[in-house]
């Protein structure tokens, strides 16, 4: 491109070789030597990149913040209660050395789940209790599918946390396959949503009774709306 030099009164650009501006006349200074196009294109081209980051940094904010909705049916009490007495059925399998299968209803899940989270309110010392800083959490049952989502804040400012995995069985005992995290509707990299469920994870670490159960089954397989739990037998 030919040298110009920039007007500093109007900022038009002249050809070198000339004293005045060709736009407004005023004399031009020539130590405002440049290139055409050049710098302004290179100006043009790093604001267009800065407005495309912000955006993606807003957009990428919004759908964190957007909140998850309820999943899953949600039981009564008398669900919750249910629920227990299928955990006591799965126990005295356990017990007695034999083969035990209950089928459980997602509403009655979410009925026991609900149940946690208003014992857990201002009872953070009770060794059955979930972490008191989450405000609900429910579960979806769809064939071969779990997803939980989990409400929390942050202040005044609502999250929710959806993970969405695979129950498989190995030699070892029941694992899952996690399959995606979000937060709110931001999914997130896979090293970030293993880092994200291991730390809401942690959250039942007081509940050892039902871990242990959940570690015990020889079987488990999902499909709409239920769940087919077993104790005894091979895996």
């Amino acid at each position: 491109m030919n040298p110009v030099v920039k007007c500093s009164v109007c900022g038009a650009p002249t050809p070198l070789g000339r004293v005045f501006c060709m736009k407004c006349g005023a004399k031009l200074d020539h130590n405002n030597l440049r290139r055409a196009g050049g710098s302004d294109v290179g100006r043009q081209i790093f604001r267009a990149l800065r407005l495309v980051l912000a955006f993606a940094l807003l957009l990428a904010l919004v759908q964190m913040v957007r909140t998850v909705p309820q999943k899953g049916r949600i039981g009564t009490s008398e669900d919750a209660q249910r629920f227990l007495l299928r955990l006591q059925h799965l126990d005295s399998g356990i017990v007695k050395g034999q083969r035990v299968e209950e089928i459980v209803p997602e509403a009655e899940l979410n009925a026991y789940f609900h149940a946690l989270v208003t014992r857990s309110r201002g009872r953070g010392d009770n060794p059955a209790s979930i972490s008191a800083d989450l405000l609900a959490i429910n579960a979806q049952l769809s064939p071969d599918t779990l997803a939980i989502v989990w409400r929390t804040k942050i202040g005044a400012l609502p999250l929710t946390y959806e993970a969405t995995c695979q129950p498989a069985a190995s030699e070892s005992g029941l694992r899952w396959n996690l399959k995606r995290v979000r937060m709110g509707h931001l999914p997130l990299p896979r090293v970030v949503a293993e880092w994200t469920l291991a730390k809401w994870v942690r959250m039942f670490d007081n509940m050892t009774h039902e871990r242990a159960l959940l570690n015990a089954l020889t079987h488990l397989s999902i499909a709409e709306d239920h769940a087919i739990a077993r104790v005894g037998g091979s895996r």
